[in-house]
């Protein structure tokens, strides 16, 4: 109990922090790269009234809308804009005697099932562990809600629509008394959504997250003018069914809403809901709930994906700057960098410099990646990496190789020099003094 209420502790001093004002360029940035906007209690409301303002702006200009649609997406980024004006000060107060009362040793605690409360004065926040092991903790909010209505501003017709819908409901939609409904901290998602769901809307901002980086806002939006008409699973197989027949537009919201953007090495990934996604193609790995592509799947599948996507659609997630659209771009846009080899006491081995320089060897032997392991010793370490065994030398160990072996210095030199990244000329600006 205790490290839960000294996380709680450090994460409200981050929530009541002061920041410097959000920007339109750093808002923009910051869904791109992240999805999810966060900062303290003071600034992460205005970020999402910034990031509301510029869009719905950009989307009246540039798509070709009537009057009407253009009036009625104006007064979604008004209604939207009064729902964060009324969660912001609750927020603010709640967080405020939260804090006090933490400081103050005046707290009740209580626990039910796998979720800790820490109450005062009728305030509670709600603390779990997710999967990974980390503590969610979540302050709920009460009567900020409000009902809106969205454009069709992709001029899709409804059996368009549907497809996309398919795609959504196979990933983040759930419903509410039959109601098609999304649960999302970020922004660009809720007007991806919004876009194929387009029609009356009840909003609501039921809780914040108090994150390690700042406060998230938890945002509910309900189609309240549709019916569900999928099961999860169901949705699942049309899609499955669908990607037989060579059609991928209901591919493209299934990764807006479960896929895994941001690894490093240019490769997509889908959370799985159940194993039949697995007909898809690439690799699940015992008890992940991860599909894995290679890199030749990826630029295939993304490549397809974009392309099954209306031209409306793209203009509209390159307007929202969407962080998973922009990493599917990324995968579609790539080139295959050749794998780098070098020999260490007779060891190939395979070069990396992502973050920093290390040579790496894979295998899923058990009992030959510790014999790779003695060879290399003192300098290598033996990891695992889903069902391989990864014997790994940092750069620490492999400059301390390099004096026994010259031949070493001059293949690492050649792997930098040949690389045309802001991170192997920032390494090779390191090593030459070195060398």
């Amino acid at each position: 109990m205790g490290s839960v209420l000294e996380v709680l502790s450090k994460r409200l001093d981050i929530a009541l922090g002061v920041e410097p004002e959000p920007t339109v360029e750093s808002v923009l940035a910051e869904s791109a790269k992240h999805g999810v906007l966060r900062g303290s209690a003071y600034t992460v409301f205005e970020k999402w009234r910034v990031y509301i303002k510029t869009v719905t702006k950009e989307l009246a200009e540039k798509f070709n809308l009537s009057l009407n649609e253009v009036e009625t997406l104006r007064k979604f980024d008004k209604d939207l804009t009064s729902l964060l004006d009324k969660a912001e000060k609750q927020t603010i107060e709640r967080l405020g005697v939260l804090q006090e009362a933490l400081k103050k040793d005046f707290i009740e605690m209580r626990r039910k099932n796998t979720t800790v409360y820490i109450c005062a004065y009728n305030i509670c926040t709600k603390v779990n562990m997710n999967r990974n092991g980390h503590l969610i903790v979540a302050l709920p909010l009460h009567g900020a809600s409000v009902l809106s209505h969205f454009p069709n501003i992709l001029k899709l017709s409804k059996g368009e629509l549907e497809a996309f819908q398919i795609g959504w409901r196979a990933s983040d939609e759930t419903y509410m008394l039959s109601r098609p409904k999304l649960v999302t901290t970020q922004p660009w998602q809720l007007f991806a959504w919004a876009s194929v769901r387009p029609g009356r809307m009840r909003l609501a901002l039921e809780y914040v997250h108090l994150t390690a980086r700042g406060v998230s806002l938890r945002v509910t939006a309900v189609a309240a003018s549709q019916r569900e008409q999928w099961s999860k699973k169901e949705a699942q197989r049309l899609i499955l069914e669908a990607v037989k027949r060579g059609e991928y537009r209901a591919l493209l919201t299934w990764y807006l809403g479960d896929g895994v953007a941001g690894m490093s090495n240019k490769i997509l990934a889908l959370s799985i809901k159940t194993y039949s996604a697995t007909e898809l193609g690439g690799r699940h790995y015992e008890r992940s709930s991860i599909l894995y592509f290679n890199y030749d799947e990826s630029r295939e599948l993304a490549r397809k994906i974009i392309f099954s996507a209306p031209q409306s659609m793209r203009d509209m997630l390159d307007l929202l700057h969407a962080k998973k659209w922009l990493f599917l771009k990324s995968v579609a846009n790539s080139v295959k960098k050749n794998p780098f080899y070098i020999t260490i006491r007779g060891v190939k081995m395979r070069l990396h410099d992502a973050k920093t320089l290390q040579a790496v060897f894979y295998t899923l032997d058990e009992e030959k990646a510790w014999q790779i392991l003695n060879v290399l010793k003192p300098y290598a370490k033996l990891g695992k990496d889903r069902n391989y065994y990864v014997v790994r030398i940092t750069w620490k160990g492999l400059r301390e190789l390099i004096k026994e072996d010259p031949d070493l210095e001059k293949a690492i030199l050649r792997f930098l020099n040949s690389r045309n990244s802001t991170a192997s000329k920032r390494i090779l600006s390191q090593l030459n003094p070195l060398f």
